[in-house]
């Protein structure tokens, strides 16, 4: 498993891929980080840290995919996820995919419309991913208990 942050100049942005080392159980944590440095090396130990001190828990459902489909946006950065059944993959942008390997989702579909931008797109899913109810909160919420 190998490190792959995305480096611009001396800014690096390190996604879930960071989580990696930081959080290897690939059952729902995952954080990511900004971070600049003088140097590259000084950035990637930064954003490395934060990313760490940033974990996040979301829940899986049958501990292979999402809880239902969703939608979740940021800046100009629209996502569309859908949940799939055991075996179809990850059909998605590389970042979701790496997101999602670090998480432990194992079969998702998501189409990304708008800005490419890297940094919205992982803000982006991670806000979707969070926001999702699972089966006990919706039945909960109408009181179907």
């Amino acid at each position: 498993m190998g490190i792959s942050p995305e480096i611009t100049g001396c800014q690096v942005y390190w996604s879930a891929r960071a989580d990696e080392n930081v959080s290897r159980n690939g059952k729902g944590l995952a954080g990511f980080s900004l971070s600049k440095g003088s140097e590259v090396r000084s950035a990637l130990r930064k954003s490395k840290n934060r990313a760490g001190q940033k974990l996040m828990h979301i829940e899986l459902c049958d501990n292979h995919t999402v809880f239902h489909d969703f939608f979740c946006a940021f800046g100009k950065t629209k996502i569309f996820v859908s949940k799939k059944p055991e075996g179809y993959g990850l059909v998605c942008h590389r970042a979701i995919a790496t997101i999602c390997k670090v998480v432990g989702i194992k079969n998702l579909h998501a189409k990304i419309e708008g800005s490419t931008n890297l940094q919205n797109i992982v803000k982006a899913f991670f806000i979707g991913l969070l926001q999702q109810k699972t089966h006990q909160q919706l039945a909960e919420e109408k009181k179907l208990h």
